[in-house]
């Protein structure tokens, strides 16, 4: 039948593609209360294993310019520490399922005390 020049028929199946975890909800960075560190916090997303958190101080556009800061299995007390005082940073999260990895939040700006 291919070669008659008519199309096959294709059966009508449900997409097996899995949507990416969206980014976590509610996302907060706070000082620490040592100096040097933050405090960060994202709801509770359904399906997640863990978050991750990256940190930049360069043009956000740029993706090779994100850094890894921190992996956690909670999402209601991420700490980052051994970070230079008075520096300005921009942090992001998102978490990590079983399926993958999903997106990731806006970033926040923060100046370290």
């Amino acid at each position: 039948m291919e070669t008659t020049g008519y199309g096959l028929r294709r059966d009508n199946t449900p997409n097996s593609g899995i949507n990416p975890l969206p980014a976590p909800a509610d996302f907060q960075v706070s000082h620490g209360v040592l100096s040097g560190t933050l405090d960060i916090k994202v709801s509770l997303l359904t399906g997640a294993v863990s978050y991750e958190v990256q940190l930049s101080q360069l043009d956000l556009l740029i993706e090779k310019n994100w850094s890894h800061a921190a992996s956690s299995k909670t999402a209601t007390h991420i700490q980052l520490t051994n970070l230079i005082p008075a520096q300005a940073y921009w942090i992001r999260v998102r978490a990590l399922g079983t399926n993958g990895n999903g997106v990731w939040t806006g970033p926040i700006h923060i100046i370290v005390v």
